[in-house]
């Protein structure tokens, strides 16, 4: 990619494992293997429960997130009268939110030893985000961050991707994105002219038309410097 000159980041998936993928891992942990693409279908099937249901369990969250796990549990076809799900909470208490892919610190130190400028682009909110960051030990490599506080608004609203690159002071063509939705980060980057890298870490098939993608973030480095000047 020639005349790179900064790379941005989703953050959920692409450098943080997605609650999908932390909750597909405790299922494996516990002894029922479910393909991630399966749990993230899941997922997004039980979204609504969730909003529907957080203002009656204000000030419970153990029991949110238990009852959580059972609707996901009941998508995916298992049947539980309780105890694998609180097992999955136990999973998540102990691992939290905070737990990176092990590529990306390796990928992050080749981006910004070019000389790259390194920044995310995410629907979390600023502090979250930046507890994430510290907590993992991966603040240090970045600089512009754009986040849903900027705006109220979440990917692909194409502002997020012009505020990251003006805090940036790059142009749209000098600017690569990497995420792992496509509905988020690739046409989001693809309306801001930028240039968009599809994250499939789960294989989930031939990425769309048109859409350069990769199946693990270690070969992001490769495929950036490849002509950078």
């Amino acid at each position: 990619m020639r005349g790179v000159r900064a790379v941005f980041f989703d953050a959920d998936g692409t450098l943080f494992q997605s609650p999908e993928e932390i909750f597909a891992g405790a299922l494996r942990e516990l002894g029922y293997p479910y393909p991630p693409a399966e749990v993230r279908r899941a997922y997004e099937a039980v979204r609504p429960w969730y909003h529907e249901h957080l203002r009656r369990y204000q000030g419970r969250l153990d029991d949110l997130w238990t009852a959580f796990n059972g609707q996901v549990l009941r998508a995916l076809g298992m049947e539980d009268g309780g105890a694998l799900a609180a097992a999955i909470h136990r999973v998540f208490e102990r691992l939290g939110d905070t737990r990176l892919h092990p590529d990306v610190t390796e990928t992050l130190a080749a981006l910004r030893d070019a000389g790259l400028v390194l920044g995310v682009i995410t629907n979390r909110r600023r502090e979250p985000l930046g507890r994430m960051l510290r907590l993992t030990g991966i603040e240090g490599f970045f600089g512009p961050v754009a986040t849903m506080d900027d705006y109220g608004a979440f990917k692909p609203d194409v502002r997020l991707f012009l505020l990251a690159l003006a805090r940036a002071g790059v142009r749209p063509a000098e600017a690569v994105h990497a995420g792992d939705v496509y509905g988020e980060d690739v046409l989001g980057a693809r309306a801001a002219g930028m240039r968009p890298v599809l994250l499939q870490r789960d294989g989930a098939g031939a990425p769309p038309a048109g859409c350069e993608a990769i199946g693990t973030l270690a070969a992001l480095p490769a495929l950036v410097l490849s002509g950078v000047r």
